[in-house]
């Protein structure tokens, strides 16, 4: 579906480009909020723009792949305005990065994950860090303990309190 609504966007059918920007959205969303601009979100729906009028779509065998092209591309770009913007050469942050990293061709960059690091946001860095560690690392308590300077009871004790406050603004909000 993807790969079609590329090829008919090339062949002028605008509207084919807003369903491509709707499967982008979450993504460029959150990429805006990490950079913490969200004129920004403009730019990266333009860069999307450019490579969908441009890329070759029989180079990929199907809609995944060519989805998690599009997706690490936005990520580069993202990086590439954030240093434009900062002017420093650092990168968004390292929850961008370690998702870039992990970001293979072969693995999965989706919605959960997005929503995950949003939904996070909301918690002081060190309960991120705790977090992403156990998580998306796949730690154990006593390794983020050693990791991060802590015992395993605080560690267990960060997790379990930032959970239900995780919980509670899920219930809050509805998303559930």
């Amino acid at each position: 579906m993807l790969i079609e609504n590329i090829i008919k966007f090339q062949n002028g059918s605008k509207r084919k480009f807003e369903e491509i920007m709707n499967e982008f959205s979450t993504l460029i969303k959150f990429l805006s909020k990490k950079i913490d601009n969200f004129s920004i979100e403009n730019e990266l729906y333009l860069e999307l723009f450019k490579i969908c009028e441009k890329i070759d779509v029989k180079k990929f065998e199907d809609d995944n792949f060519i989805r998690k092209y599009l997706k690490v591309c936005l990520i580069n770009y993202s990086n590439k305005l954030y240093k434009k913007y900062n002017n420093n050469n650092e990168i968004i942050n390292s929850d961008i990065c370690d998702l870039y990293n992990n970001s293979s061709l072969t693995s999965t960059f989706d919605e959960y994950e997005i929503y995950f690091f949003d939904l996070i946001s909301l918690l002081p860095k060190r309960t991120q860090e705790i977090l992403r560690l156990k998580y998306i690392q796949q730690y154990t308590d006593k390794e983020i303990g050693i990791k991060l300077d802590l015992s395993r009871q605080s560690v267990n004790k960060i997790l379990n309190k930032s959970l239900i406050i995780l919980k509670e603004n899920i219930i809050k909000n509805s998303i559930i």
